[in-house]
Order: C-alpha cells, then sequence, then structure tokens
C-alpha cells in the first residue's frame, strides 16, 4: 500500500506484506524486495488519467460527444469493458464516470498514437525517478503494436 500527496505525487508513506522485523531480520529471507522502488507496476485504470489529460490538451476530448461502448476489436482481440455488454451509446463524461475501456481506445485513436506516445514519456513513464535507490525499476512502455497501444 503506497500512500501519496495527491497535488504532487510525493510518497508520504508505504508498507508492504510479506514484510520483515528491521531490528532482528526476521522475515527477510534472501529474496525480499522493496515492491515500492523495485517492481514494475501494471498501473491499470488509474492510467486513463493520463490519456485523457493527453486528450484534452490536444482538444480532442468533449465531453457531450457520444459514442458506442461495450467492446472492440483489436487486431486478433476483443478488448471490452467492465460491462462487457456496455452501456450503449453515451456521452464521453458518461464514459469516463463508467471508467470505459472503449473510451480510451476512441480518444487514443483520435490523439494519434505517436503523440500518445509522446504524452506518456512527458508524463515520465518509462524512465525512472532518479531516486536515491539504485535499484529502482524504470518501469516501459511497450508499444510496438496497436494491441499493446490500446491496453496500456
Amino acid at each position: 500500500a503506497f500512500v501519496a500527496d495527491a497535488k504532487t505525487g510525493e510518497i508520504l508513506g508505504a508498507g508492504q506484506r510479506p514484510s520483515f522485523n528491521p531490528d532482528t531480520r526476521e522475515g527477510f529471507g534472501t529474496s525480499w524486495l522493496n515492491m515500492l522502488y523495485e517492481y514494475q507496476f501494471e498501473p491499470g485504470s488509474t492510467f486513463k488519467v493520463f490519456t485523457l489529460a493527453a486528450a484534452i490538451e490536444e482538444g480532442k476530448y468533449d465531453p457531450n460527444q457520444y459514442y458506442t461502448t461495450g467492446n472492440r476489436q483489436v487486431m486478433d482481440a476483443t478488448i471490452y469493458d467492465w460491462e462487457k455488454s456496455g452501456w450503449g451509446t453515451i456521452t464521453y463524461n458518461e464514459g469516463l464516470q463508467y471508467s470505459s475501456n472503449t473510451l480510451m481506445m476512441d480518444l487514443l485513436d483520435s490523439v494519434g498514437p505517436k503523440k500518445m506516445l509522446e504524452y506518456y514519456q512527458s508524463f515520465g513513464f518509462g524512465t525512472a525517478t532518479k531516486s536515491e535507490f539504485n535499484t529502482e525499476a524504470s518501469g516501459q512502455i511497450v508499444w510496438d503494436n496497436e494491441l499493446q497501444q490500446k491496453t496500456s
């Protein structure tokens, strides 16, 4: 679990399980890692805010624009909204409230994959934070094909 300042992103506190006793080193083991900075995390739906920010910046987000929810075929995969049958045709704002995957794909299409990648990189994804920890994971942006782009 991590606690961050919502305005600055500063990490205020963190804890993980399994843990160890720093006084006795009990539970430390040989493979213990600090998950805060040594693991890469799949951000899931929390990443949608960055897609939204890029679309707003590019003038591609119209809160009253309609789109069709449910699923989209991408290469040989079907990507669904969490409500697999969708919610019908709804506005972008409604799709945002539902955390719609198909909305995010529409926004990525409207911004364009090359420009969207530039935004993700400018947000700092795929690079290390240059923290004091030399074993920090840098993360990665997997962007080799349309399916990877639509599911990032």
